[in-house]
């Protein structure tokens, strides 16, 4: 159960990393649905882009694969909250991160972790 609940809050992390890191955790999956997955994207796109140091072809596919997992991820926080929906959250990010990977170097791919796991610090410290 932790494990699931680590990736729910890994996915939010991503959401908030795109929103700036500014919106309530309370906030986040309301903000989800309600938020454009293009609009998602570029703002993801755009901060990974400044604190990855991506250059504009990393950019390019960074930004394809944030828009396909913006998407996804609207449709799938949309869904009631149960063990599939905690499933799809994990998939997801597995599959994400499995992308990223292919596409960022070895640096900026440690990188990109490491602000995923600070995001999670922060979120599961803000819970306590």
């Amino acid at each position: 159960m932790k494990s699931k609940f680590t990736f729910l809050i890994m996915v939010l992390s991503l959401v908030l990393l795109s929103c700036g890191g500014t919106k309530s955790t309370a906030q986040a999956p309301a903000d989800m649905q309600n938020m454009d997955p293009e609009k998602m994207a570029e703002q993801l796109t755009d901060r990974m882009a400044e604190q990855l140091n991506l250059t504009n072809e990393q950019i390019i596919e960074v930004k394809a694969i944030n828009l396909k997992y913006a998407n996804r991820l609207q449709v799938v926080s949309q869904q009631p909250r149960n063990r599939r929906k905690l499933k799809a959250f994990k998939n997801m990010s597995t599959e994400k991160n499995g992308e990223m990977k292919t596409i960022l170097t070895p640096k900026q791919y440690a990188d990109y972790e490491k602000i995923l796991e600070e995001r999670r610090n922060k979120m599961n410290s803000s819970r306590e």
